[in-house]
């Protein structure tokens, strides 16, 4: 990972390929965990109430002597960690407007704005987190998903928050 970070690279790749008729296919293997399929059917439940979906996906530390340490710290960001969020939002089939991307040293911030929705993203290096969470304001509900972009054995969850007729916050947990 990544297997071609140019189009130059994606074009030599794809003659070479076509001229031994060759197949080559990209795979994301968090799609075939349970709870991207949980999140993928709350999505196309919940669309149209969704106002808010953040992202966020950060890790302690990039292994030294690999492609994420490029001088560029940022395009390790990208690379590596965030092809995910946006194959995410890819598969989401959303109508995004031109992005407000913030980098600092640990950190890219993306902002997008759909039609309704609000999307914050947020990848690099901090305290591990990797989860995706879709906010219904007007029912005071969110989904969260976690860890969302990820495929080896653990625990993992999925929560609803919302606030009941009193304001007060409550928490589902399936595991």
């Amino acid at each position: 990972k990544p297997a071609i970070i140019s189009r130059r690279q994606f074009l030599i790749i794809k003659n070479k390929y076509n001229l031994n008729k060759i197949l080559m296919i990209e795979t994301f293997y968090y799609k075939l965990s349970k709870i991207y399929n949980k999140f993928l059917l709350d999505w196309k439940k919940h669309k149209s109430q969704i106002e808010n979906i953040e992202i966020t996906f950060l890790i302690p530390s990039f292994p030294k002597n690999t492609f994420r340490s490029y001088k560029e710290y940022w395009t390790s960001y990208i690379l590596d960690i965030g092809c995910y969020p946006i194959d995410i939002l890819n598969l989401m089939n959303l109508k995004l407007k031109k992005p407000i991307i913030k980098i600092s040293r640990k950190h890219i911030k993306i902002n997008f704005i759909d039609a309704n929705i609000k999307i914050n993203i947020k990848i690099g290096i901090g305290e591990y987190t990797n989860k995706i969470v879709l906010h219904k304001f007007k029912k005071n509900y969110s989904y969260e998903y976690s860890p969302i972009f990820y495929s080896r054995e653990g625990i993992r969850y999925n929560s609803i928050f919302y606030k009941d007729k009193f304001n007060q916050s409550n928490k589902i947990i399936n595991k």
